[in-house]
């Protein structure tokens, strides 16, 4: 009988900003789902990470420093892992240490902070960027967005921000397997010189395995007619993000409409300069966004989530969690959602780059209000069958053994050369090729 694998799931940083780190729920829910897989599992998170719920059984915690240090490294190896798993690493140092363990890397792109030089990859509404990180994204103005902490002198802000993101990609081509949550982020790596063979493309995993489905008890009556369609969002109330267009739409919509808005302290001031233009902001409540990620009660509750993004946005999709619980989700088609969503059938896919867009999305949602249950049942079925914590642990296990058995049977020719002058990756000594 083999030993069990022995897999370090590591994000150097987690944020509490937006009311909860779905980085931070999702490798909550990962870990033990690896562990009842047959691993050994160790969650290697920041020193200072307050988690909101108990270290799973069969997990072993291990606190990083907020600077990598030797010990940091030491503790490392004592663990002696099979595979390391990377979620989150910002720090260049540390990522070059990892290297040192002489296992297989792997690594889950979760934001496209790795790049790119802004978060939501658009310059102007309706925006598609789809250009690789380079010297183009000075002539798109994207370096401007630069910091003001950064320290002075040398080069320009913007540029030696964007250099620096240039050598962290170096850094992150060397992993030996990199998993993404859609097609399109795949494509996006391409272009930015990652080599084809080590892609994966993996959507993520619900929070939830779908028991807490069982006691949904929605209120009687056809949605929208009978009652108020009950929506569901969560999310930033920033322009990308769809709010001010989801508002405008539900205020134009001749039915009956309550929209629970979860949401944190820091985003309330913008969303209270939306209400006041709305006619029927009295149908919107607000809520407090729990830290652990919104709760399964509130996706019971709501006959709809509505995720109006118009950004690819590669982080663990909210999308899981509602489908897993039964609860239809209207998206715009881009990103994990275009890829889960059957329009239609699982959910709803609408052009939410306008209002006209996103009232016309709403309103078949409406005419469909006596088919919203089975919609949700649908979309159930399809997420548990291939995205639960435990589908998900057992797709990423047989990925771990790829990697391992044997190490670097992976063939890869090195990407073409890098086209930023002065910038040249070596993997650290003491590594295999």
């Amino acid at each position: 009988m083999k030993p069990a694998l022995r897999v370090l799931l590591l994000a150097d940083r987690l944020s509490n900003e937006g009311g909860g780190d779905a980085l931070a729920a999702h490798l909550l829910a990962l870990a033990p789902a690896l562990a009842a897989a047959g691993a050994k599992v160790g969650l290697a998170l920041p020193l200072t990470t307050a988690l909101t719920q108990p270290v799973p059984e069969g997990v072993t915690l291990l606190p990083l420093p907020t600077v990598s240090s030797e010990a940091t490294l030491r503790a490392l190896h004592r663990w002696a892992p099979d595979v390391v798993h990377v979620h989150r690493c910002e720090q260049l140092h540390l990522l070059s240490e990892l290297q040192t363990l002489d296992v297989p890397l792997l690594r889950s792109i979760h934001d496209h902070t790795v790049i790119c030089m802004r978060e939501d990859r658009r310059r102007w509404p309706g925006d598609r960027c789809g250009r690789s990180l380079g010297l183009g994204c000075m002539a798109f103005g994207c370096t401007l967005t630069e910091p003001a902490s950064l320290p002075r002198g040398g080069l320009p802000g913007g540029l030696r921000r964007l250099n620096t993101k240039r050598a962290a990609l170096d850094f992150e081509r060397l992993f030996d397997r990199v998993v993404v949550p859609s097609e399109s982020m795949r494509k996006l790596l391409l272009s930015n010189r990652f080599h084809p063979a080590p892609l994966r493309v993996m959507p993520g995993c619900s929070r939830f395995d779908g028991s807490e489905a069982a006691h949904v008890q929605r209120l009687p009556g056809r949605p929208g007619l009978e009652r108020p369609l009950a929506l569901l969002h969560a999310g930033s109330a920033r322009p990308a993000g769809g709010l001010p267009r989801l508002l405008q739409a539900l205020d134009q919509l001749p039915a009956s409409w309550q929209l629970t808005l979860l949401t944190t302290e820091a985003e309330r001031p913008a969303i209270y300069r939306l209400l006041p233009r709305l006619d029927r902001a009295a149908s919107v409540l607000l809520r407090n966004l729990p830290r652990e990620g919104v709760p399964a009660a509130a996706y019971r509750a709501a006959d709809l989530l509505v995720l109006p993004s118009t950004v690819d946005d590669p982080r663990p999709s909210p999308a899981l969690d509602a489908m897993a619980l039964g609860t239809p989700v209207l998206a715009s088609p881009v990103g994990v959602p275009a890829e889960l969503i059957r329009d239609g059938l699982t959910g709803f896919l609408c052009d939410a780059d306008t209002v006209r867009g996103l009232g016309d999305a709403l309103r078949r949602a409406l005419d469909r209000g006596e088919d919203l249950a089975d919609i949700g049942r649908a979309a159930q079925h399809r997420v548990l069958g291939a995205h639960s914590p435990a589908r998900h642990a057992e797709a990423l296990l047989a990925l771990y053994r790829e990697a391992a058995e044997p190490w670097g049977s992976l063939q890869q020719q090195p990407p073409p050369g890098a086209d930023w002058p002065g910038l040249r990756t070596v993997r650290p000594t003491g590594t295999r090729d």
